[in-house]
């Protein structure tokens, strides 16, 4: 692949995801690059191991224009961070992994996560014996 294919293919991918997720992307700058070997992914045809890829560490800036799990759009400005593997699929085309920190997302957006006990109340351990 050319030089810098990979970049531009991944700035592409993050703004086209995002876009379908509620968020106009003003610019992805691209922090780090990794080079080195995956797995290939397990529905490929043959997974097979020490595929060539590259990681990407991105931050996008956009702006939440669109309604997206249940929260209205905000077209408040925020920061995007995650991580892209960038691989060559068995077909010639570039495949991608893409991985967001939605949590941070959704508090810089204002948005309270909701969250499940660990356990429910009647499964709550018992109290430690003082003498123990």
């Amino acid at each position: 692949m050319a030089e810098g294919e990979y970049e531009r293919l991944v700035r592409r991918d993050v703004t086209d995801g995002l876009r379908e997720v509620g968020f106009e992307v003003d610019r992805v700058a691209l922090i780090t690059s990794v080079q080195g070997e995956v797995m290939s992914p397990p529905a490929a045809e043959h997974p097979q191991m020490g595929v060539a890829a590259e990681t990407y560490h991105w931050i996008a800036h956009a702006e939440h224009t669109a309604s997206d799990s249940g929260h209205p759009a905000t077209h408040q400005p925020v920061e995007i961070e995650g991580m892209t593997i960038a691989f060559p699929a068995g077909s010639g085309e570039t495949e991608f992994l893409r991985v967001i920190d939605w949590a941070s997302v959704n508090s810089r957006l204002g948005f309270v996560l909701e969250t499940w006990p660990l356990a429910p109340p009647a499964l709550d351990p018992p109290a430690l014996d003082e003498e123990s």
